[in-house]
């Protein structure tokens, strides 16, 4: 009993740690959108998670395949906006 104890103890630690290094990896340093061309006469924006949108008419955002974002690679997904 008590090794199991120990062993699920220790891997809901572990399991935690890597759930917030992963988050910190990946949205705690990304702060804004980034303008990353034009498309059909909008402008193009890549988001922290690499997603890329315009907005419409309506002020919703429209996604797009990401492959139509031209940014460079220091600002693209994932990474801090600096």
């Amino acid at each position: 009993m008590k090794k199991s104890n120990f062993f699920n103890a220790f891997f809901s630690r572990s399991t935690l740690f890597v759930s917030i290094f992963v988050f910190f990896l990946t949205n705690g340093c990304c702060k804004d959108d980034i303008s990353c061309g034009v498309y059909n006469g909008r402008e193009l924006f890549r988001e922290c998670n690499g997603k890329c949108y315009y907005v419409d008419n309506n002020n919703d955002k429209k996604y797009v395949d990401a492959s139509l974002c031209d940014c460079d690679d220091k600002s693209s997904g994932g990474g801090c906006n600096n």
